[in-house]
């Protein structure tokens, strides 16, 4: 096997947890927005019943419906997406460490240099001057 196949199957493993996940934020984000649906349109007297009962406003109930609905399906595709996301952590590893590796010398040549002048300097009784090296 090549090893961008195997990059590629890598992406779209899912384990066991994250597929029921996906499954059940799937299936309640499709569900909520056809409860949504239904409240709108009148449809269903299951719906309008208990709204006159409760003295319920239909449209902000279905307006979160539609939110839920919405919540649910973005959970779903950052669980669809999450496998990618571990494929890109090793090159931005690499990337972090990189950067941090070139400020530490930068922060360590600021250092040396401000240390040569603290050592090069004598303080005595607010008198202070340069030594002789």
């Amino acid at each position: 096997m090549t090893e961008s196949y195997r990059s590629s199957i890598y992406l779209f493993q899912h384990s066991f947890c994250s597929s029921v996940v996906l499954a059940f934020c799937l299936l309640n984000g499709t569900l909520a927005f056809l409860f949504a649906f239904m409240i709108d349109s009148g449809a269903l007297a299951a719906f309008a019943v208990p709204a006159v009962e409760r003295g319920w406003v239909v449209s902000e109930k279905a307006t979160a419906c539609r939110r839920a609905g919405g919540l649910f399906m973005l959970l779903s595709v950052l669980v669809l997406v999450a496998p990618s996301l571990r494929w890109l952590r090793g090159p931005c590893r690499l990337l972090s460490s990189r950067l941090r590796y070139r400020l530490h010398l930068g922060y360590r040549t600021f250092l040396s240099n401000d240390c040569q002048d603290v050592a090069s300097s004598r303080c005595s009784d607010g008198d202070c001057g340069m030594l002789e090296v």
